[in-house]
C-alpha cells in the first residue's frame, strides 16, 4: 500500500507534467482536501499508509487538475481574510492582494467609529460594487469592529448573487443583496453611504484570450473584462459614485498594476473629490485606489 508521502510525489509529478504551475503545493492541498487535515499535518503523517478508497479519490482531483481546472472549483472552496468562502464558475475566485482592500475599509470603519478622525461615526452604510463570491462585503460586514453597520452586495450577474447569499450565511452576517448594473442596483431606494467598495473587471479586452487556462476557461468573463483600456467601469463608479456618497464618504477600488494615474486624473477632474491616493501591494504594485468625497 502506498504511503503519503509517495502519494503526494506521484500526484506532483502528474500536475507538473501538465504544466501546472505549483504542482507540490496542489497536491499536497487536494490530499488535505480528501483527508480533511491541514497541510502543516503531513509532515506527521508522511509515512502512512493510503487507503485505496482516498488512493481513487486523490488520482480523480488530480486528474481534474491536470485539465486546469482551478483548484478552488475542484474543493469548492477558497479562504479569504481568515473566512471561508464557496466559489464556483459563476464568481470570481477571490484573490489574496484583494484582501489589502479589506483591511484598508475595515481600518477607515474602525478609526472612524472610535473616534481617531476628526468626525466620530457609530453607524456605517457600506457598498460592495461587483460583488462577486461577497468576498469584500462580507468581510468587511464580519470583521469590522463596528456593530451597527449595514452592507449592501450588488451584482449584474443573479448567478453571482446566489454565491454570495450562501457565503452570507454560511458566514453568519446579515448582507442586504441588490442585481443590477453599478449604481442601478440601488438607485430606486435613492439611499446613500458612507463607503464604497468595489473590485470591478479591469483586464484589457485584448488581454483576456492571453490569460492562463485557469482563468480564461473557468472564471466570468464578465468579471474580468473591464473593455479596450480595462477602465469602463471605472468611468462610470468614478462619475456616478458622488451621486451615492454621503458628505465626506470613501471610495476605495482595486486596480490595475497600470491605471493609477490614470484613474486618480479621472478623480481630480470630477470635481466632487477631495483627498486621493494610490496604494501598493505587496509586490509594489499599484493595486488601491483611495479617494474621498467633498
Amino acid at each position: 500500500m502506498i504511503k503519503v508521502i509517495d502519494l503526494l510525489k506521484e500526484g506532483e509529478r502528474l500536475l507538473a507534467r501538465a504544466e501546472i504551475m505549483n504542482p507540490k503545493v496542489d497536491s499536497e492541498l487536494l490530499y488535505c482536501y480528501i483527508a480533511n487535515i491541514n497541510r502543516s499535518e503531513i509532515f506527521l503523517r508522511g509515512k502512512d499508509e493510503v487507503s485505496e478508497n482516498v488512493q481513487s479519490r486523490f488520482f480523480e482531483l488530480i486528474g481534474k487538475r491536470t485539465k486546469h481546472i482551478p483548484l478552488q472549483h475542484i474543493t469548492g472552496r477558497q479562504n479569504f481574510m481568515g473566512l471561508d468562502f464557496k466559489v464556483s464558475s459563476d464568481v470570481l475566485i477571490p484573490r489574496p492582494e484583494t484582501e489589502l482592500l479589506v483591511e484598508m475599509a475595515i481600518s477607515e470603519i474602525n478609526s472612524l467609529q472610535q473616534g481617531k478622525k476628526s468626525v466620530k461615526k457609530e453607524r456605517f452604510f457600506v457598498l460592495d460594487l461587483c460583488t462577486g463570491s461577497g468576498a469584500i462585503g462580507i468581510s468587511v460586514a464580519k470583521l469590522a469592529d463596528c456593530e451597527k453597520i449595514e452592507v449592501t452586495c450588488t451584482d449584474i450577474s443573479e448567478k453571482a448573487l446566489e454565491v454570495a447569499k450562501l457565503n452570507a450565511a454560511s458566514i453568519g452576517v446579515e448582507v442586504e443583496f441588490a442585481q443590477g448594473n453599478l449604481f442601478e442596483a440601488v438607485a430606486e431606494k435613492r439611499k446613500t453611504f458612507d463607503m464604497i467598495l468595489s473590485n470591478p473587471p479591469y483586464i484589457e479586452s485584448r488581454v483576456i484570450p492571453h490569460l492562463q487556462e485557469e482563468v480564461l476557461y473557468h472564471e466570468p468573463i464578465l468579471a474580468l473584462d473591464g473593455g479596450d483600456d480595462g477602465l469602463d467601469l471605472y468611468r462610470k463608479i468614478v462619475a456616478e459614485a458622488p451621486d451615492f456618497l454621503n458628505p465626506n464618504g470613501i471610495l476605495i477600488m482595486e486596480i490595475g498594476y497600470n491605471q493609477k494615474e490614470v484613474l486618480i486624473s479621472l478623480i481630480k477632474n470630477n470635481g466632487n473629490y477631495g483627498e486621493n491616493y494610490g496604494i501598493q501591494d505587496f509586490a509594489g504594485k499599484d493595486r488601491i485606489i483611495f479617494a474621498k468625497r467633498i
